[in-house]
């Protein structure tokens, strides 16, 4: 019995060195199993906070291009109301020499009335001169 008592106990010394060694290996297992877990999350946090700054930077990439756009289309707008305003100076320039030519007109009628007068004023002196002559 003494030989087997110590075979037994040698068994369970072996059962037992096995089962410390699968209880150590589990722990091991489980921490392993945890750091991955902890660097997933990391690694999801990381992921999240880097969209979050990329979605940061377009914002404000979209924020100062809507200002500048803002600031053409003003800009576009004065243009528009600088341009009405000298195509209506333009406008007011052609109808003032339209008005302008109309007058000289109006003065080159009169002025050809008053040479027609005058040389039929002065045929009519030359004529009465004539007859005076003759006389």
């Amino acid at each position: 019995m003494d030989l087997n008592l110590k075979k037994c106990f040698h068994a369970m010394l072996s059962i037992g060195l096995v089962a410390a060694m699968a209880g150590c290996g589990s722990k091991v297992d489980n921490k392993v199993s945890d750091n991955k877990a902890d660097i997933d999350r990391q690694k999801d946090i990381q992921k999240t906070m880097v969209e979050n700054h990329a979605d940061s930077l377009k914002d404000n990439i979209e924020a100062n291009a809507n200002v500048k756009v803002n600031e053409v289309e003003l800009q576009e707008k004065n243009l528009d109301v600088q341009k009405e305003a000298l195509d209506a100076k333009k406008e007011e320039i052609k109808k003032v020499a339209d008005l302008q030519k109309e007058n000289v007109d109006k003065q080159l009628e009169y002025s050809k009335k008053t040479v027609d007068r005058n040389a039929a004023v002065a045929k009519d002196g030359q004529d009465q001169a004539g007859r005076e002559l003759k006389q």
